[in-house]
């Protein structure tokens, strides 16, 4: 069984216990961007959405190679500071070049793909949701968890 036919099966049995919710829009929204294969990785709660497990807020997060991103503010993508990082907004896009610490090549290296998405491995969003500790990272940490156990639990691996 390939993974995202896994990932399917995994989808199917968590929405169960946590509902389905909004899926296909994110997928939609991701593609409309036309971005090349391996540039970029879906970053913060892009892949709870993914998977069914959060409410998407129509907002998405992507981590792009330097060249893509030069390319984007080209384009007149505009550009602003958060948390002193310069990252491109354009709608409901927010693009940089890195998060956290980690380069969009790092996050490509470990990236779940998904509908042929590259997605940031869950196991590091839990590792920089506990880092942030905000009180919307500190759920995120929660569903996550959640996830992780049904996984390692699943009879479908």
């Amino acid at each position: 069984m390939g993974f995202e036919t896994f990932m399917a099966a995994t989808c199917l049995i968590l929405n169960t216990r946590f509902g389905m919710i909004r899926r296909m829009s994110i997928f939609d929204t991701i593609n409309k961007l036309n971005l090349p294969k391996d540039s970029y990785v879906v970053v913060g709660g892009g892949i709870l959405v993914a998977l069914g497990l959060l409410e998407w807020d129509e907002d998405v997060d992507i981590c792009v190679t330097l060249k893509v991103y030069s390319h984007l503010k080209s384009n007149g993508w505009q550009e602003e500071k958060w948390k002193d990082i310069s990252v491109l907004k354009h709608d409901v896009y927010d693009i940089g070049t890195r998060f956290g610490v980690w380069s969009a090549q790092d996050l490509l290296a470990d990236a779940m793909m998904i509908n042929g998405i590259p997605f940031m491995n869950i196991e590091r969003l839990l590792q920089w949701k506990r880092e942030m500790g905000r009180p919307k990272d500190l759920r995120h940490v929660e569903l996550i968890e959640r996830y992780l156990e049904d996984y390692e639990s699943a009879p479908i691996r």
